[in-house]
């Protein structure tokens, strides 16, 4: 199989070695580096703890040079990373591969997930394990996020990766390793073709069907809230609709699927994109359907025939810059709302 162009973008992160990642409570964490050895916990606690079909990841670092990936200068973030999380094994050493995020959004800082509940810190995280004050009470951070059917953890005796250490242009002491140097390119080739063996081997078992550069079945919060836009086109602004429900994962020739779009009276079209937890990047995909849709009706690409719309629970005021900066027109759908 060839790696598929997002996964040229990849990063290995070190986190401490857990079995599950899911909190303390029944695991245990060791290694990581110097804040776990002395506080008896790190923020990869939660790693692979899902929020509403969403993964979100830490390893300690100050920041992430994202622009070593493709990122813009002064972009906030990056999607489309391979993200690879390594630990080192307790007793016989060595570090390995745990488990990753597929099509993930990296994030050049942390970030405090403050709608994710369970992810904020009690004063005890376990019996023995106390939380420092400034984090007690607050969210566990992260810098990566992805849906959770891109995510896969591995239980720890199928953890034989390994993942150099020592040497020259190998990963070193800190928690980020970019691995892009000539002669690491071997060995990226051999983690991309290791991931792709389980998400195919994955994909055969399960019957999955490939949707929008990932593999995995689309998450059900996800797929719930674009069938209700689907047939709610009235709730979302939109008239004179010729057609309900809209058509959802609707086909370019770039192999890209726009999640919903609408054909409206006049020769215009509404294109959607649906978004659960994390919307920046949803923006930007909003904007490049519009494009395709556009290019596919032999329309000029800023024409306002081609509507671009964003459906989220949440739209910080980033986002919603980004959305008045390119004329998408932007919605808060939360689950309370939905019928």
């Amino acid at each position: 199989m060839e790696p598929e162009m997002h996964r040229t973008r990849l990063i290995f992160l070190n986190i401490g070695w857990m079995e599950k990642y899911e909190g303390l409570d029944g695991d245990s964490i060791s290694g990581g580096g110097s804040h776990v050895a002395k506080h008896g916990y790190g923020h990869e606690i939660f790693n692979f703890l899902p929020w509403r079909d969403r993964m979100y990841g830490y390893a300690e670092t100050k920041r992430v040079n994202i622009e070593r990936l493709g990122a813009r200068p002064k972009a906030r973030s990056l999607s489309g990373v391979l993200a690879i999380w390594v630990a080192r094994r307790p007793g016989s050493g060595g570090t390995f591969i745990v488990g990753w995020y597929d099509n993930a959004t990296l994030y050049r800082e942390a970030q405090e997930p403050i709608f994710a509940t369970n992810r904020r810190i009690s004063e005890y995280i376990s019996r023995n394990v106390r939380a420092l004050p400034g984090d007690a009470g607050k969210y566990a951070y992260y810098i990566a996020s992805a849906a959770a059917d891109d995510c896969q953890l591995l239980l720890p005796k199928d953890r034989t990766f390994g993942v150099p250490r020592r040497g020259k242009e190998n990963m070193g002491q800190r928690n980020l390793w970019y691995a892009d140097s000539p002669s690491k390119l071997d060995f990226r080739n051999r983690v991309v073709g290791y991931v792709n063996e389980h998400v195919e081997r994955a994909g055969q078992a399960n019957g999955l069907l490939r949707r929008e550069h990932r593999w995995g079945p689309e998450g059900a919060e996800h797929k719930l809230l674009k069938e209700w836009c689907a047939n709610n086109p009235q709730e979302l602004g939109l008239k004179d609709v010729r057609e309900i429900p809209g058509q959802m994962e609707y086909p370019f020739i770039s192999g890209d699927a726009a999640d919903i779009v609408f054909e409206l009276a006049d020769d215009r079209y509404a294109v959607l994109e649906i978004e659960t937890t994390d919307p920046e990047p949803g923006a930007y995909q909003a904007l490049k359907y519009k494009t395709l849709l556009c290019a596919e009706r032999g329309l000029p690409i800023e024409s306002d025939r081609v509507q671009a719309v964003l459906v989220a629970w949440q739209v910080p005021s980033s986002v919603r810059d980004f959305c008045r900066r390119y004329g998408i027109q932007y919605l808060e759908r939360r689950a309370k709302d939905r019928v």
